[in-house]
């Protein structure tokens, strides 16, 4: 945490809103940053004309040090939330620390934001169904790997991520590891910083069969986690996109599944 003397930082970020909710309920799921502790109540008021919300997040960070007693800093953020021309989307913005001097500077220029309008290109698919297909397939030397199944659906990034995120074991204890998954949000749903196009295009793959990568978890020197039963991740088809919602393994076991359970029902954009 910076010292209010040093100045101020604004961050303006567009969120995904999938629930439609009003600015004043998203407020209740909006986290920013790991020192969050609190959201206050706000106010709604008008920011490019349109009705906003303005309210406050408390900080706070705690530290020992080896020698002193323990320390604890505390501070604000004052945040906005202004819906966009899309109800499924949200720009945030936040101003650290709002004890500074130069908030209201900030509070003029957040006056001034204006929304447009976005522009979406058009991105063709350019990472195919049969490049997915060989990479669990086939060795290295060009070989089809018995007893290998493994399939790959073309979806939104937001229908991605609401795949990855459902259960897919008949049992808790089923699955040994996953990956990193959105989570946070208010009530279930996440509502996460769009670092991604929910619109972009996106493999979700499904593999199972031997000789599986294991998951990597765990302290050094611990035992061996359980071979892999299947893998399900998703990976982007477009060059305008870099990385997907994360991985899941599969662990065999006595619960666990053949094959993620709920995977041959998700849709499919490629015929």
């Amino acid at each position: 945490m910076l010292p209010p003397e040093v100045g101020i930082r604004l961050d303006l970020e567009l969120w995904w809103n999938p629930d439609h909710l009003p600015p004043d309920r998203y407020a209740q799921g909006v986290r920013i940053g790991p020192d969050q502790v609190a959201v206050l109540p706000g106010t709604m008021v008008t920011v490019a004309g349109r009705p906003a919300y303005r309210f406050t997040i408390q900080d706070e960070r705690r530290f020992q040090p080896s020698s002193a007693p323990l320390i604890t800093v505390r501070q604000t953020r004052a945040a906005w939330l202004v819906p966009t021309l899309r109800d499924d989307r949200m720009l945030v913005i936040a101003a650290t620390p709002a004890e500074s001097d130069l908030l209201p500077v900030v509070e003029r220029a957040v006056a001034t934001v204006a929304i447009a309008p976005g522009i979406r290109p058009e991105a063709p698919v350019t990472y195919q169904r049969s490049d997915i297909l060989k990479k669990w397939l086939l060795d290295k030397d060009g070989n089809v790997i018995p007893g290998r199944r493994v399939e790959a659906k073309l979806m939104t990034y937001a229908e991605a991520s609401d795949a990855l995120n459902a259960p897919h074991v008949a049992s808790a204890s089923g699955a040994s590891a996953s990956g990193a998954l959105t989570g946070g949000g208010p009530g279930s749903r996440a509502i996460p910083r769009m670092d991604h196009d929910p619109d972009a295009l996106y493999w979700v793959v499904a593999v199972s069969g031997p000789d599986l990568p294991q998951a990597r978890f765990g302290p050094q020197g611990a035992p061996s986690p359980a071979l892999t039963t299947w893998i399900l991740y998703d990976t982007p088809a477009t060059t305008g996109s870099i990385s997907g919602t994360g991985t899941q393994y599969a662990s065999a076991g006595t619960t666990t599944p053949a094959w993620p359970i709920g995977f041959d029902q998700l849709p499919d954009r490629c015929h």
